[in-house]
């Protein structure tokens, strides 16, 4: 498996815990291998979960979180139907729609958007986060908010707009885990689709991303 493979796995794996709680690990702080193993050896999912938010006092309001198993299918949810603040995953499926069009032969990475190349603004939301060429992405493809907010719908397994929770109308980076699951599986699925995203998106300081 290449290393950009290992990695939106992991992704996929720890995805979307969200709480601000005292204890857990410092950045860069490795985690002991005979701890780990005592902490998920012959436990189901739902043991593990439960035992981490006892721990950190968490409850249903601040934490949801999605498992996919990419070699055995195993798929599990907590809290699943719960909108939770994602931080910038929502640059990965506004990136896919561009990506899309790319592998199509619609555009190309050099393409011009309001002065910049496709290629540049698709490094500066993957790699760097910049949320100003994300603005200018969707503003530029869309027009209005509301529009961009349904062209996202199948990418988040989204089959009708009009009847999704109106949660998810309220601001760009509300997603319910089962939402994000699903851009990345189809990420993970057909990534000549949706050229130069597992490249930025492995670019983007991975070392961050998995210790913390």
């Amino acid at each position: 498996m290449s290393e950009t493979k290992k990695n939106i796995a992991l992704i996929m794996s720890i995805l979307l815990c969200f709480a601000l709680f005292s204890g857990s690990f410092a950045m860069g702080e490795s985690i002991d291998p005979a701890l780990s193993d005592a902490r998920f050896k012959d436990k189901t999912w739902e043991q593990v979960v439960d035992t981490f938010v006892s721990e950190h006092g968490l409850t249903e309001y601040n934490i949801a979180a999605g498992y996919l198993n990419l070699v055995t299918g195993e798929e599990h949810y907590y809290n699943g139907t719960e909108f939770m603040n994602t931080g910038s995953m929502y640059k990965v499926p506004l990136n896919m729609y561009y990506a899309e069009k790319v592998s199509s032969g619609e555009y190309t990475m050099d393409t011009p958007i309001w002065g910049r190349t496709y290629k540049d603004l698709q490094e500066g939301t993957l790699i760097y986060s910049d949320n100003d060429m994300a603005i200018t992405l969707w503003k530029y493809a869309f027009g209005t908010f509301y529009n961009y907010q349904v062209a996202m719908c199948p990418y988040l397994g989204i089959d009708d707009p009009d009847k999704v929770d109106s949660t998810y109308y309220l601001s760009d980076n509300y997603y319910t885990p089962p939402m994000v699951i699903c851009f990345l599986k189809e990420l993970w699925n057909n990534p000549d689709r949706y050229p130069g995203i597992l490249d930025c998106m492995n670019e983007a300081d991975p070392q961050h991303w998995f210790e913390s």
